[in-house]
């Protein structure tokens, strides 16, 4: 009473690419985690259903740049961008994409943080812009510890022609005689994964496959979400036969990321065998 709560400025510009129409709009929620999230899921529904005029199936691309603060003054922020695809309702993909994000900011449980910024970009579009991996193939006739793995992938777009991703993975030196399974795949294992209203992949930083090490603060979870794989990404990775657990690093990593301009579904396991030569 007798002042003004403090306020977290929010624009969410959306575009439906078959109809030709954008919109932007542009309004204030209360910097309080009771009320920030439920306010936002409302009008971001709004905002979605004034420029689209059906429900349903649809693939959407949706950027998020979001400052958020603590209560020690300290600033946080970064930027990520994502494809997602929904043979059901695209619309309520974005918004559990969107409440999981803010669920872990406002409830994080490492440390007291709130937005203090969030611009939302949507591209959405009817059209089911999605591919999935038919074949895995590695071209070596002999594969050894040090070597480079030539691997030719088949993808298919959904009702277009197949075509094949050429990838070069290096094998890491110290390897011994044991076999190795190189796994292709994206995160989305079949396409009805992407209707899953669930716990989503894309807004869980502690849980990521490339991540082992503890998360010890929220600028490290915030950034290791940000830099997650995404639903577009072509994703390699060695592991030894019989233990997905015990991985190989490739380029350091635990996994190799080619990205693409698709949902990318599906997964191909392919077994190795490393020659003493």
């Amino acid at each position: 009473i007798g002042q003004f709560p403090e306020m977290v400025p929010v624009q969410i510009d959306v575009q439906d690419k078959d109809l030709g129409v954008t919109k932007s709009i542009n309004y204030q929620i209360v910097k309080d985690p009771s009320v920030f999230a439920m306010v936002l899921e409302s009008t971001m529904i709004q905002a979605l259903e004034g420029v689209i005029d059906r429900e349903g199936d649809g693939t959407a691309l949706l950027g998020i740049s979001l400052d958020c603060s603590n209560r020690d003054g300290e600033k946080y922020s970064f930027r990520r961008e994502n494809m997602f695809y929904s043979r059901t309702d695209i619309v309520q993909t974005l918004i559990n994409e969107l409440s999981s994000l803010m669920e872990m900011v406002v409830e994080s449980e490492i440390e007291e943080v709130m937005p203090s910024r969030l611009l939302l970009k949507i591209e959405i579009q009817k059209t089911r812009r999605t591919v999935s991996i038919e074949k895995v193939e590695v071209r070596n006739s002999s594969i050894t510890s040090g070597g480079i793995l030539d691997v030719e992938v088949t993808l298919k777009p959904f009702r277009d022609k197949s075509f094949v991703r050429k990838v070069k993975l290096p094998i890491p030196q110290d390897l011994g005689k044991e076999n190795l399974t190189l796994s292709v795949f994206g995160l989305n294992m079949r396409i009805e994964d992407a209707d899953s209203v669930g716990e989503t992949r894309d807004a869980k930083p502690a849980r990521d496959s490339r991540n082992e090490e503890p998360v010890i603060d929220f600028d490290c979870a915030i950034r290791t979400w940000a830099n997650s794989p995404k639903n577009s990404d072509l994703l390699f990775q060695l592991t030894v036969e019989g233990d997905e657990m015990k991985k190989i690093k490739l380029n350091g990593k635990d996994m190799e990321i080619q990205p693409t301009n698709l949902v990318v579904t599906g997964r191909v396991d392919t077994t190795l065998t490393l020659s003493e030569d």
